[in-house]
C-alpha cells in the first residue's frame, strides 16, 4: 500500500517520471536500483518520525479509526473526496492531509490541515482527540466554511469526535469546550452520537 502511494504521488509530482525510459527488471514492478533506495528511504524516514511523534510503544493521542464501510457511505452518500487528519499508514481515501507534510509527501500528502484552504468540497475530519487540536480545526474549519460561503461554494466537513459534550464529570472542562467549538458552530448542520463499538 505505501509503495502504491508513493509511486502514484511520485508520477503525479515529477513530469520527468513520465518521460523516463522503462527500467530494466531486478525490482518488483520495474524499480530501478535509485528508485528502490529512495522508496526504503521515504519509508524509513516516515517510520522514524512516527515513532518519535508516538513517543512510547503504547503511541499518541487518541484517535477513532472509521471502518470501511463508513468511509464507503462518505463517499456515496456525501461525496466525500479527502481525509483532513491521516497519515500515509491509516489513509482509506486516495488524499489526505497530515501532521508531518516533510515524510507524508512522498506518500501523495496534501499537507497539514492547517495550511488547508479548500473552497468547495465535501471532507472527512477524525483529528487526535486533543482539546487544543480539536479548537485548533474548529477554528479554521469557520474560517473555511465563511470563505466558501462568501463565495457561495459548497464546502462541507463531516466531522468525527467523541462525545466530549456530555455533562459527565469525567469529561474535562477542556475536552467539553473544544467539542462545543464544533457542535455550536453556526454551520453544524447534524450531530449523530453513536452508541460504541457501533
Amino acid at each position: 500500500r505505501l509503495f502504491g502511494r508513493w509511486k502514484t504521488a511520485r508520477e503525479e509530482n515529477s513530469s520527468s517520471a513520465r518521460n523516463e525510459s522503462k527500467p530494466k527488471g531486478g525490482h518488483p514492478k520495474g524499480l530501478t536500483n535509485r528508485d528502490a533506495r529512495e522508496f526504503v528511504s521515504a519509508v524509513f524516514c516516515l517510520l522514524a518520525r512516527y515513532a518519535a511523534a508516538a513517543g512510547s510503544p503504547k503511541g499518541g493521542a487518541d484517535q477513532a479509526a472509521c471502518p470501511n464501510p463508513a468511509f464507503q457511505t462518505m463517499q456515496t452518500h456525501w461525496k466525500v473526496t479527502a481525509e483532513c487528519f491521516a497519515s500515509a499508514f491509516n489513509s482509506r481515501l486516495p488524499s489526505f492531509c497530515s501532521a508531518f507534510p516533510d515524510t507524508d509527501l512522498p506518500f501523495g500528502s496534501l499537507g497539514s490541515f492547517f495550511d488547508f484552504k479548500p473552497l468547495e468540497g465535501s471532507f472527512e475530519a477524525n483529528p487526535p482527540f486533543v482539546p487544543s487540536v480539536v479548537s485548533q480545526m474548529a477554528k479554521h474549519m469557520e474560517f473555511l466554511l465563511s470563505k466558501a460561503e462568501k463565495r457561495k461554494k459548497a464546502l462541507s466537513f463531516l466531522v468525527v469526535l467523541p462525545s466530549w459534550g456530555s455533562s459527565e464529570k469525567s469529561v474535562d472542562t477542556g475536552k467539553r469546550e473544544a467539542w462545543g467549538e464544533v457542535r455550536h458552530s453556526r454551520f453544524c448542520t447534524h450531530c449523530e452520537s453513536l452508541p460504541a463499538n457501533t
